[in-house]
C-alpha cells in the first residue's frame, strides 16, 4: 500500500519545504482543492498547485489533486499537471436525478476525456454516504477510485468505520469482475487504522493529521510506513 502525503494549507515556501522534506518517504502528494460550495472551506487553488508542479525539486514526484468542487470541469481545464499525475473529482458533484442516470455517466465520461487529453489519470471520488451501486455504470471509465473515509471538507475528522464495509465490497467486486482498479482511501487514516486498510488490500491512502499534527512530521511518516 502506498502513502500519499496531503499537506495542510501552508504559506507557499513552507509548503514547498515540507514537500521536499517528505518526498523520499511517500508515493507523492495529495492536494485538496475546495470551492466553498461543494464543501464549506477553501484550501489550495489551481494556481498554487500549478506553481508547485513546476518546482524542480518536485519534478519526479507524483501529484494527486482532489477536486472537492461543484464544477469540476472548470477546474480541470486549468490544471497544469505532468503525465501520470492524478485528478479526482466527485461523483456527487456531477450526479443527476435517477431519471437522468445516463446523463450522469455522460458527464463523467466528458470529464475523464478532458483529463486523459491532458495526460492526467482520471479518478472518481465517492462520499461515505453514497452507495457503491451508484458508481457501477461508470466504473469502466476509471483505473482509479477514491473512497472517502470522512465527509469531505475538513481535516482531522475521525474515520467513519462503516466505510470499511464499502471498501471491502468494492475490492471484492474488483476481484470478481477482474477489473484493473486502483482503490484508494482519503480521510481519517492514522496509525490506529492504517494496518486494517492495508489488510483489506487498499492500494493507496492519504494522510494529513497523522503526519502534520505530530511534533516531527518526517518521523510520523516513517512510523506509518513501518506499519504497512
Amino acid at each position: 500500500m502506498k502513502i500519499f502525503v496531503a499537506p495542510p494549507l501552508l504559506p507557499y515556501q513552507e509548503l514547498l519545504a515540507a514537500c521536499v522534506a517528505l518526498k523520499q518517504e511517500c508515493a507523492g502528494f495529495h492536494f485538496d482543492i475546495m470551492d466553498a460550495v461543494f464543501v464549506p472551506e477553501i484550501r489550495f487553488t489551481i494556481t498554487d498547485i500549478n506553481k508547485l508542479r513546476q518546482e524542480p525539486a518536485l519534478k519526479n514526484t507524483q501529484f494527486w489533486v482532489h477536486l472537492m468542487v461543484a464544477d469540476p470541469k472548470r477546474y480541470i481545464q486549468d490544471l497544469m499537471l505532468c503525465p501520470g499525475d492524478i485528478a479526482s473529482f466527485h461523483y456527487e458533484a456531477v450526479h443527476q436525478p435517477k431519471a437522468h442516470r445516463n446523463l450522469t455517466v455522460n458527464m463523467i465520461e466528458e470529464l475523464t476525456q478532458i483529463l486523459e487529453h491532458k495526460n492526467i489519470m482520471p479518478s472518481l471520488a465517492i462520499n461515505p454516504t453514497t452507495p457503491l451501486k451508484s458508481l457501477l455504470d461508470a466504473l469502466f471509465l476509471f483505473e482509479h477510485i477514491l473512497i472517502m473515509g470522512v465527509n469531505p471538507g475538513k481535516s482531522g475528522q475521525p474515520f467513519i468505520n462503516p466505510v470499511l464495509k464499502k471498501i471491502a465490497r468494492l475490492i471484492a467486486y474488483k476481484v470478481a469482475q477482474e477489473l484493473s482498479l486502483t482503490i484508494t482511501v482519503d480521510g481519517g487514516v492514522n496509525s490506529q487504522n492504517i494496518t486494517t486498510l492495508n489488510d483489506l488490500d487498499v492500494d493507496a491512502i492519504t494522510c494529513t493529521s497523522a503526519i502534520f499534527d505530530a511534533p516531527d512530521s518526517l518521523k510520523a511518516l516513517k512510523v506509518l510506513n513501518k506499519l504497512i
